[in-house]
């Protein structure tokens, strides 16, 4: 078998689309947990690191977050890329033993989101720009802000009252009669004031 696998072999039918287990790349610490998984009947999962190292260790801000590797048909141990493939092969091959859920867990940056598959890459990452820039204090402070803030408002407010004015016509606003259609409107008009 390929790589190197420490998987018992298991005859089965045609690939049919599927991927050998033992042609996936796993480290050696992931083989005795995945034959303990693919030795029971039913559904089941199994999770892994490329470098079987823990978030824990890996530095400042890590934690890990799930990437998915495939699903095995338990019966011939072929990996499928979705849970519908496998059950299309299951249900040709008659094969019943069940389903194991593979996933690799990668090293997750909390600070900018990024993802490693090793403690080597993410402390690469670590010292990279792109994590630097992510985690750089904002260079102007909240008071020098909050004063911008208040002067782009006062702004707004003066163009804002300047349009509205500019749109009304002038008007008593005693009376709230327009002194232009006072004068040209027919009928009684009130009496000059003395």
């Amino acid at each position: 078998m390929g790589g190197g696998s420490s998987f018992e072999p298991v005859s089965g039918g045609p690939y049919g689309g599927g991927t050998p287990l033992s042609m996936l790349q796993l480290p050696p610490s992931a083989h005795s947990e995945l034959n303990a998984h693919l030795s029971t009947v039913g559904s089941s999962g199994a999770s892994f690191t490329l470098d079987g190292g823990r978030a824990s260790e890996a530095g400042e801000a890590a934690e890990h977050t799930e990437g998915e590797v495939g699903w095995v048909c338990k019966s011939c141990r072929l990996v499928f890329p979705s849970p519908q493939l496998l059950a299309a092969h299951q249900r040709a091959l008659d094969h019943s033993r069940g389903v194991l859920r593979l996933t690799q867990l990668l090293y997750a940056c909390t600070a900018c989101r990024h993802h490693a598959a090793t403690q080597i890459e993410y402390r690469r990452h670590l010292e990279g720009e792109q994590h630097r820039a992510a985690t750089a204090p904002a260079i102007t402070s909240s008071s020098s802000n909050n004063i911008v803030e208040d002067a782009e408002v006062a702004a707004v407010v003066r163009q804002i009252t300047a349009l509205a004015q500019a749109a009304q016509p002038a008007t008593d606003t005693n009376a709230n009669i327009n002194k232009d259609e006072a004068a040209s409107t027919p009928g009684p008009q009130p009496a000059p004031s003395q």
